[in-house]
């Protein structure tokens, strides 16, 4: 490793080489890997990492097989498509009822709408002294981050709505910069600068400039088909493996390796190209596109981030590798680029499964219902095309061999009686509807979606308390899912900070201010580990609820404060003032805190994150050591008379 070069300029006395560091290797991270190395075998690290990536790889696809041929199946049953049959006949119904669609859909729109139907995303409080002067400022940056910079609710969407209707949904975390090229009429002195490239139009010649479109955090949703995971792990960080496939154009690749970021030839050796999976094309076809892979080919290439000791020393090394299955081929090989060590993957799972990675979505768990609801229906459709058409049975050589039956028509016979009758069904037979409702029911116990959470009354006229009461049992289970995706969406935010703290430690963000303009802010990040120092959280409501119970809640908040703040005034007024005893300021200093505690354990049952900024201790009020030691005045005599008035005084006379 390379070294840090010393301070030349003054000695140093040894005392003062220990606070340096001088004698520590540079942080390896986003070092390339010495691939041309020889290991203990004789061997290239180049060849012998390959060799091994392509056992692991082939592996561990092919154990995940049956999980792709199952998402393309669960994608079917989401859109409602149905492989044709032909039985009983030929044209016979099938048609798919949008049950799990409905109830998927129910879920994702309740879970964004809790995230961002609030002012901001994330809520930071700091954990130590010297940060909590960076909580605000980094709490603003990171909400004007994700709405005017990457837009985050529109990169979250997918993942979220897979997590629900699959089982898990994936999110990458890196940080990217990118280019941007832009074209403009040359200036005066650059059209006499012959160094300067520029380009022929009709009018003034242009030039050509490099600009930076982005540089910073940045968050792309993964498809799980394209996430690759150990089949033992059960978490992204502990897993021996992980990675993501793209896909490249050829393009994309050249510009790749002419630039350094891909070893030099290997554009040559993987440029055959490749073909997207049947997932992809499924989904394509399923939006009415046709991926075209003629002209241009895609190009596998998976990003893995393994374990692998690179140098011989017995210990692990978290590297990454950018790797083409087809052909072999190492494009680039490098240590774990982030100071935190994590992988830059986080997982959404709305019902997890013990010792699993994946969860399991609602297209797995209404799979059956949906093919029971989907069959009772298209019977009944057959029974219902059985009785409205007309059967007739006709007499061999009473008449024409072919005729048409309509409204009005004359038929020519022989025998009326007999030449043709009507073939008639029964039109008593058994209802489905009530088992199709009880099929409907069990898809909504199986997934926490109730009439009562779909704002539909059970009663004729509901009370409120009980239907409040029924709303919270029944959204049980969608509180779970939820939490577990607040969770996620929490981490996200945290590792977007500790990006930019890394990459960005002077972060420049933009503030809206009162009169709607923005103004540039700068945070400077310390050089502590962010995750040490604040805690992060969502702003939004963990509750499932629609607007008029939010408004009700925040009803009864108003009151229930309004009403806390007026007794704490007047206890205010009680320990500031003169005339009370010691004892009794003491009781009501007790008092004020029992009650800050009981309102905020009321608070926290309405879901009310920041209830302990909203209640101050009294002692933040006023000082409540003085208040208590202030000595009670003595009591002066009594006023007012009272008796008769002392020997040797008349009363006063009138005038």
């Amino acid at each position: 490793m390379a070294k840090a070069k010393k301070d030349e300029e003054k000695p140093l006395k040894p005392a003062d080489k220990i606070e340096i560091k001088e004698s520590e290797d540079f942080f390896p991270g986003g070092a390339s890997v010495n691939l041309d190395q020889e290991t203990e075998a004789g061997n290239y690290l180049r060849d012998e990492l390959a060799l091994y990536l392509s056992r692991l790889l082939n592996d561990e696809l092919k154990s995940q097989g049956q999980l792709e041929e199952n998402l393309r199946e669960w994608q079917k049953q989401y859109r409602g498509d149905k492989d044709p049959k032909s039985f009983p006949w030929a044209g016979c119904a099938n048609v798919s009822i949008p049950l799990t669609r409905w109830l998927v859909d129910n879920i994702v729109v309740r879970i964004i709408d809790a995230i961002f139907g609030q002012k901001k995303v994330w809520m930071l409080r700091a954990r130590k002294k010297e940060f909590v002067d960076l909580v605000e400022p980094l709490e603003d940056g990171l909400d004007w981050w994700q709405r005017w910079i990457i837009d985050f609710k529109k990169m979250i969407f997918s993942p979220i709505l897979q997590a629900i209707k699959t089982g898990t949904g994936v999110v990458k975390i890196s940080y990217r910069k990118e280019p941007k090229t832009v074209y403009r009429y040359a200036s005066d002195e650059e059209k006499e600068n012959k160094d300067l490239k520029k380009y022929k139009t009709d009018a003034d010649p242009v030039v050509k400039d490099t600009l930076t479109k982005y540089d910073g955090v940045y968050i792309e949703s993964v498809p799980r088909e394209d996430f690759i995971i150990s089949s033992e792990a059960t978490s992204i960080d502990t897993a021996f493996m992980v990675g993501m496939r793209t896909y490249l154009r050829e393009p994309q690749l050249k510009a790749r390796v002419k630039s350094g970021l891909y070893y030099p030839g290997t554009y040559e050796q993987i440029c055959a190209g490749d073909s997207y999976d049947d997932i992809k094309k499924d989904r394509a076809e399923g939006q009415g596109k046709v991926i075209s892979e003629v002209k241009d080919k895609p190009i596998e290439i998976w990003e893995l981030w393994l374990k692998y000791d690179v140098d011989n020393d017995g210990i692990e090394d978290d590297i990454v590798v950018v790797y083409h299955r087809k052909t072999g081929t190492i494009l680039r090989a490098i240590y774990n680029p982030y100071f935190y060590g994590f992988r830059p993957f986080v997982d959404l799972v709305f019902n997890p499964v013990e010792y699993s990675f994946d969860g399991d979505g609602l297209c797995q768990v209404l799979e059956s219902i949906q093919d029971e609801v989907d069959t009772i229906h298209n019977q009944r459709l057959d029974r219902m095309t059985l009785i409205n058409s007309l059967v007739l049975l006709a007499r061999e050589g009473s008449t024409q061999e072919k005729f048409d039956i309509y409204p009005g028509a004359t038929i020519w016979v022989d025998d009326v009686t007999s030449a043709v009758q009507e073939l008639k069904f029964s039109d008593q037979y058994p209802s489905t509807f009530n088992e199709e409702g009880l099929l409907m029911q069990y898809a909504q116990y199986v997934t926490g979606i109730s009439p009562e959470a779909m704002g539909q009354p059970t009663a004729e006229r509901p009370v409120a308390k009980e239907a409040m009461a029924r709303l919270q049992q029944v959204g049980v289970k969608v509180k779970y899912g939820t939490e577990n995706i607040r969770r996620q969406i929490s981490k996200i935010g945290m590792r977007a900070l500790c990006m930019f703290g890394q990459y960005q430690p002077h972060f420049r963000y933009e503030k809206q201010t009162k009169d709607g303009l923005f103004q540039s802010q700068t945070v400077e990040f310390p050089a502590e580990f962010l995750e040490e120092g604040i805690n992060i959280d969502l702003y939004a409501s963990s509750e499932m609820l629609n607007t008029e119970v939010r408004r009700e809640i925040n009803l009864t908040v108003y009151q229930l404060l309004s009403d806390y703040v007026t007794k704490m005034a007047s206890m205010i007024q009680a320990l500031t003032s003169a005339g009370v005893h010691q004892e009794l300021k003491k009781y009501i200093i007790d008092v004020a805190e029992m009650s800050r505690k009981i309102v905020t354990r009321i608070l926290d049952d309405f879901d009310i994150v920041d209830a302990e900024d909203l209640l101050k201790p009294l002692e933040q009020i006023i000082n409540v050591q003085n208040a208590v030691m202030t000595p009670t005045p003595p009591q002066g005599p009594p006023q007012g008379g009272g008796g008769p008035p002392p020997q040797g005084m008349n009363p006063p006379q009138g005038m």
